[in-house]
């Protein structure tokens, strides 16, 4: 079996372990010790305010909580980021075959090293369980990652639609 099919888990999986691990849990809960439940409905009564504690609520979870952390990486590796290089608005009077090969050859191999699959997953891990994902490409002939930069420092200024 390949390493991704592996990771992930089938849904009936996924709710046999949920189950069991509510059965074996205590009535206390983790998550009340550490947070109180009017801090929490505060958080989310005004999420723009409150976004660092919402992140550290929702880290604190997917360290303490098998059931949280479970959903999130079973939805941030739902994804498969399979693609597909094919010629767009190609002039077919204009065509020459030489260098549209030169071209689409360098296009696969930038795509093999991005490597998307990987970096694109990691960073879906990192959106789920902190609602979003800042990030700096570094790029060179043979190598490309996305540093994460840290949330406290970044916002959303625009959108394009």
């Amino acid at each position: 079996m390949p390493q991704e099919d592996q990771r992930l888990t089938s849904f009936a999986q996924l709710s046999k372990l949920l189950l069991n691990d509510m059965n074996l849990s205590n009535n206390k809960s983790v998550i009340s010790s550490s947070f109180t439940k009017e801090n929490i409905i505060m958080y989310l009564q005004n999420p723009q305010k409150s976004q660092k504690e919402l992140r550290r609520v929702s880290r604190f979870l997917y360290n303490t909580s098998p059931n949280y952390k479970r959903l999130v990486q079973y939805f941030s590796t739902m994804l498969r980021f399979d693609y597909i290089i094919k010629p767009f608005d190609l002039n077919t009077d204009k065509f020459s075959q030489k260098p549209f090969k030169a071209q689409y050859s360098k296009i696969l191999k930038l795509i093999e090293v991005m490597n998307l699959q990987h970096e694109f997953t990691k960073l879906l891990l990192i959106a789920f369980k902190e609602d979003v994902f800042y990030g700096y490409e570094h790029t060179t002939d043979d190598s490309y990652f996305i540093q994460k930069l840290d949330l406290d420092y970044c916002k959303i200024s625009s959108t394009i639609l």
